[in-house]
Formats: structure tokens, C-alpha cells, sequence
């Protein structure tokens, strides 16, 4: 296996580190520093920094291993497949943790994954009938937009009321938007390999 598998495959075990962090009640307990927004405090827990500093890790193995891939020329099936499933899971599951902390909206996380869901069968489709449909440039665009909104809320803890929070509230709603139109247009390219079947 090369090395760009690798780091795909690193990120897809640093998922179980991001999902366990909050059931720490210490790490939730101990506060780092809180934030007053002038609308209320939030406070930044060492559980919060934690699971940023975590998916910072994942989130920078998902740009080199693409990168060494196709400079060293080693580019599989396995990473064109693997890859983009490595980027759903890493950023599903933290939308999640920030479900659960407050900081997201369930309708956009469920918009998301219903996207995510979508494209995978189109993958298997594909698959199926001997072609690997690796990500797109709009889909690279919508996971580099996705994973801004996350370290945004990770970093500020943002109260939805307050003016950070306006700002997450763009990220998510821009995020959300590009992965709609992400999933379109994977149905549009893809329709003759649906209408095949």
C-alpha cells in the first residue's frame, strides 16, 4: 500500500478519536478560555481544542495524499474510492460532535449526508459496471467548503445569535448549498450510467 493510501486510511482512524473526545466529561469540563460575544459566553472546552486539532490532522492527509498521488504518480482505484469515503466520514461524524455541542443545524447535516448517500451509489453504479467515478472538482470544492465551516465552529464556538454566529450561519448555509449542487452534478455527468440500469 502506498503512501497516499495511507493517509487516507489515517484519516479514516482519526474518526473514532473525534467521536470519543466529547464522552470525556473532563475534557468537557476543563475550560481553556471562554468567549464573551456580547450575547452570552461560550466556552472553549480541552475537549473543543482537541477534536479541531484532530480534524486539522485529518483535514490537512486529505490534501497530500491527493497531492503525493499524483505527483509520484500513484494514483488507484483504491484512493479514488477511498478517498472521497474517507472525507464523508471525517466530516459527517464531526458535524455530529458539533450537533451535540450546540453549534450545527440538524436539517443541514441531514441534507448533507442524504448528498453523501446519493453520490456513493452512483460510485457503486459505477463499479458495477466497471468505472471509478472519482470526485469531481465541484465535490473538492464543496469538502474544502465544508471543512472551513467546521474548523470556524470548532475555533469560535459560536453562539448562533451572535455576530460569529452569523458568520457560521454563512458557512453552513454556503457549505450546504454547494453540496446540493455538488450532488446534481454528479447526477447530471452520471445519468446515462442511471438511466443504464
Amino acid at each position: 500500500m502506498n503512501l497516499p493510501n495511507k493517509l487516507t486510511l489515517l484519516r479514516i482512524f482519526i474518526v473514532p478519536i473525534i467521536v470519543i473526545i466529547p464522552f470525556f466529561r473532563v475534557l468537557n469540563e476543563t475550560i481553556l478560555f471562554a468567549i464573551d460575544n456580547s450575547f452570552s459566553i461560550t466556552y472553549f472546552s480541552l475537549a473543543n481544542l482537541l477534536v479541531l486539532i484532530f480534524f486539522i490532522i485529518a483535514s490537512v492527509t486529505d490534501y497530500f495524499d491527493g497531492h503525493l498521488a499524483r505527483k509520484n504518480n500513484q494514483v488507484t482505484d483504491f484512493g479514488k474510492l477511498m478517498d472521497p469515503l474517507a472525507d464523508k466520514i471525517l466530516v459527517v461524524a464531526t458535524l455530529i460532535v458539533l450537533l451535540e455541542w450546540g453549534r450545527m443545524y440538524g436539517w443541514a447535516i441531514i441534507l448533507i449526508v442524504a448528498r453523501e448517500f446519493l453520490v456513493t451509489g452512483i460510485r457503486q453504479l459505477g463499479v458495477a459496471k466497471g468505472r471509478v467515478i472519482a470526485a469531481s472538482y465541484f465535490g473538492k470544492a464543496k469538502t474544502v467548503t465544508q471543512m472551513i465551516t467546521i474548523i470556524y465552529l470548532l475555533v469560535f464556538a459560536p453562539n448562533f445569535a451572535s455576530a460569529t454566529g452569523i458568520i457560521g450561519f454563512v458557512l453552513i448555509i454556503l457549505a450546504t448549498l454547494l453540496t446540493i449542487a455538488s450532488g446534481l452534478d454528479y447526477l447530471i455527468k452520471n445519468r446515462n450510467l442511471i438511466q443504464s440500469m
